[in-house]
């Protein structure tokens, strides 16, 4: 089953964690073949592309939000071939570092990002988001 967003649970599990320690939030992203809006996209744009140029639209907004809280893109890119476990037909991936998970959450929140949320809504089939904690050394 596809999922793109999180359940109530899912969301209360990742509050309920420390929330003053930086977390790195992993992606895996499978983008529809054509952008499906509910509505006319936000600021504008032609609704007739696809999953993947929507979802660039949405990580302007997303990006912009993480720079502001000192985030960061540790790293993007895509599948090149499985070694172990089962293939799954991702299109992109990536690891997002948050100084905090508070800043995470407060994400949720921000009036630009939300606006931006309709075109990674149109964009995506389905999604993997982990929050994961840095081996401490």
């Amino acid at each position: 089953m596809a999922i793109i967003v999180p359940t109530r649970e899912q969301f209360k599990a990742f509050r309920d964690l420390p929330r003053d320690a930086p977390v790195n939030m992993l992606n895996a992203l499978k983008y529809k073949p054509k952008a499906t809006y509910d509505a006319p996209p936000p600021c504008g744009g032609s609704p007739n592309v696809s999953g993947q140029t929507a979802y660039e639209r949405y990580k302007v907004e997303f990006l912009k939000y993480l720079h502001s809280r000192d985030g960061r893109m540790l790293w993007e890119g895509t599948h090149e071939v499985s070694l172990i476990g089962t293939h799954m037909e991702w299109d992109a991936y990536f690891v997002a570092y948050y100084p905090s998970a508070q800043d995470f959450i407060d994400m949720q929140f921000d009036d630009s990002y939300v606006a931006s949320l309709p075109h990674r809504n149109a964009a995506l089939e389905d999604s993997i988001l982990m929050r994961c904690a840095p081996v401490s050394k």
